[in-house]
């Protein structure tokens, strides 16, 4: 099959191209398919070169980094019949850990000269796709915290630790109207909700332990009702999916539209992209990614 793969750098830290140089010379020896490699630059370059690889007939497309450049490549080959892939070199590397990649050279290349694929429900939210998680609130604004500092982003999570701290310092809980499927509801003093089409997202966290990536719905955590010291006490157990138990906190359901409007704007994210907004507009899309298997 023909393959593109998509190296993103700067990626995990700065290591995943001294990482793909050392898996590329093991490709050129054992690869059975015909393959081209593209670096990225800047971002959203990513989706660009996908539209450009869907011209050019390439069959599959690659990404080569972490969770940001799977992102950027469905958001450019969605609706066409493309394979995608991920070599996890990144720092995070949620969505492998969701799906259950496999991070050693010799599974990363059976998983290309064998492949197996399987189907992932991919969502959206103010009109741009994501198939890991989307969040509003506290930890928006850590991922704000984190693009700005890059000193801080190549810590991986010590990085979110202290950036979270950091936040926490200024934070103020806020008002919430939740929508989903249509049922209704308002909450107060609210610290953060996260949409997980996955369970995991910033670097480990198991922040919808129940989500699914191909059962069609988007599940939904709210946080709600704590003081900050209570808060840092929880933190750690999001690791571990064992926050959900903390029933006066945590608030969890499912849905495949949910809409969640603020009184001012907000930080929000998704796959860790940013986005400034009062609301938004999650929804699980009809359209699927076909996706390797690890």
């Amino acid at each position: 099959m023909k393959t593109l793969f998509v190296v993103n750098p700067s990626a995990g830290r700065g290591k995943t191209k001294s990482r793909w140089d050392s898996f590329e010379r093991l490709l050129k020896k054992r690869a059975n398919f015909p393959f081209e490699v593209h670096f990225t630059t800047r971002s959203r370059e990513a989706e660009a070169v996908c539209l450009q690889a869907i011209r050019s007939h390439f069959e599959r497309v690659i990404a080569v980094g972490g969770d940001g450049t799977v992102n950027e490549i469905i958001n450019g080959v969605l609706g066409n019949d493309v394979v995608i892939g991920i070599l996890p070199f990144g720092t995070g590397n949620d969505l492998a850990r969701s799906i259950g990649a496999k991070n050693s050279f010799k599974d990363l290349l059976n998983m290309l000269c064998y492949p197996r694929e399987t189907y992932l429900n991919v969502a959206n939210v103010n009109g741009r796709y994501f198939i890991n998680a989307a969040g509003i609130g506290f930890d928006g604004m850590v991922a704000n915290h984190i693009n700005r500092h890059m000193f801080i982003k190549n810590l991986g999570a010590l990085g979110y630790a202290f950036s979270a701290i950091t936040v926490l310092k200024s934070f103020v809980p806020f008002e919430v109207s939740l929508n989903i499927d249509g049922r209704c509801a308002s909450f107060s003093h609210v610290w953060m909700i996260a949409i997980g089409n996955c369970p995991f997202y910033g670097g480990g966290m198991k922040i919808c332990p129940s989500a699914k990536y191909d059962d069609g719905l988007l599940d939904v955590c709210i946080v709600s009702n704590l003081g900050k010291i209570t808060f840092l006490k929880l933190l750690p157990s999001v690791y571990s999916g064992r926050h959900v138990e903390k029933e006066l906190m945590i608030t969890t359901q499912q849905g495949k539209y949910i809409e969640i409007t603020c009184p001012d704007s907000m930080i929000a994210h998704a796959d860790g992209e940013l986005i400034a907004s009062s609301s938004l507009r999650v929804s699980m899309s009809e359209q699927l990614i076909r996706f390797l298997k690890g």
